[in-house]
């Protein structure tokens, strides 16, 4: 990924699922202090950004502990399958919370909340992946995953 997009797109990712544990750890909490279990789409939206950190730390490390194995097809799967698990945990959080008979006090705001951070951080993913794919997709065989190509390409997209 471009320098100019990476270290801002990172910091984005990692706070938001940040936002997202927190949020839903808090909606979880609630619900099981008032004898009911937690929801399962809030308990997916715990899984999803732990999971979200854990290939923030894959993304980063691989490519420069191992930068010969780490395969280029792989970070993108990596980011795409996560961009996936936060539009399938918001997409469920959200039909969840519009099935609701009433939904009224913090707890409902902070599901609410976590709902559209759940959105914001699948935008966020999907558009690391589509810039990591965009760039493959420039440079072919010849991109690394650290983020540079093998070969120079002038302006007008000819190999110098």
């Amino acid at each position: 990924m471009t320098p100019k997009y990476h270290i801002p797109l990172r910091i984005l990712q990692a706070v938001f699922s940040i936002v997202v544990l927190a949020l839903s750890s808090y909606v979880a909490f609630i619900q099981n202090q008032t004898g009911y279990h937690s929801a399962t789409q809030i308990n997916f939206l715990i899984f999803v950004p732990t999971f979200s950190l854990l290939s923030l730390l894959f993304l980063e490390l691989a490519p420069r502990l191992a930068p010969k194995a780490s395969n280029q097809y792989v970070l993108f799967l990596v980011q795409c399958l996560v961009g996936g698990f936060y539009l399938a945990g918001f997409i469920a959080l959200s039909v969840f919370l519009g099935q609701l008979m009433y939904c009224q006090g913090s707890i409902c705001t902070a599901a609410k909340v976590d709902a559209v951070f759940g959105a914001l951080s699948y935008v966020v993913w999907m558009a690391s992946a589509t810039i990591l794919g965009i760039e493959m997709s420039r440079f072919g065989r010849r991109y690394e995953s650290t983020g540079a190509s093998t070969e120079k390409v002038s302006d007008n997209g000819v190999l110098v």
